[in-house]
């Protein structure tokens, strides 16, 4: 008996890459915010963080043998969902923590609330993207 199958083991990839792409969306996030505002540094982010998580999952996860640019595009608008509930979340919930004095919070060092504000966004989309991205990106029985 197999104590997993391939949805689990397609979650877990999809989870791993995810984290990878929280990196690179908090290192972009990071640079840009030193040199223009929050909303576009923000949208910066989630653009090149869907990037990396395309070609990974396409390679890894899903291992798709299918056309990169249409299935890219595919990709983007499948997570275009997930991304603006992360985008205008993440934008609320940082507004909503700057209206109460709150810029950031402290986990073993100081870290600006934006940065907590878009890991809460980045974690409801989640589940959303890996279901759009089996189902209409690299489902493979089409």
């Amino acid at each position: 008996m197999r104590l997993y199958n391939e949805n689990t083991v397609q979650l877990f990839k999809f989870a791993l890459i995810g984290l990878s792409g929280i990196f690179v969306n908090f290192v972009i996030l990071f640079l840009f915010l030193k040199i223009i505002s929050e909303e576009y540094a923000l949208a910066f982010a989630i653009i090149i963080s869907i990037s990396n998580n395309y070609v990974l999952n396409r390679m890894w996860t899903f291992e798709s043998k299918a056309g990169i640019l249409k299935e890219y595009i595919k990709y983007v608008l499948g997570t275009s969902i997930g991304s603006l509930v992360q985008y205008f979340g993440t934008l609320w919930l940082y507004n909503i923590f700057l209206s109460k004095n709150i810029t950031d919070i402290h986990i073993l060092t100081k870290i600006p609330i934006i940065y907590f504000a878009n890991l809460i966004g980045i974690s409801v989309g989640f589940i959303l993207n890996f279901i759009i991205s089996k189902k209409f990106v690299f489902n493979r029985s089409k």
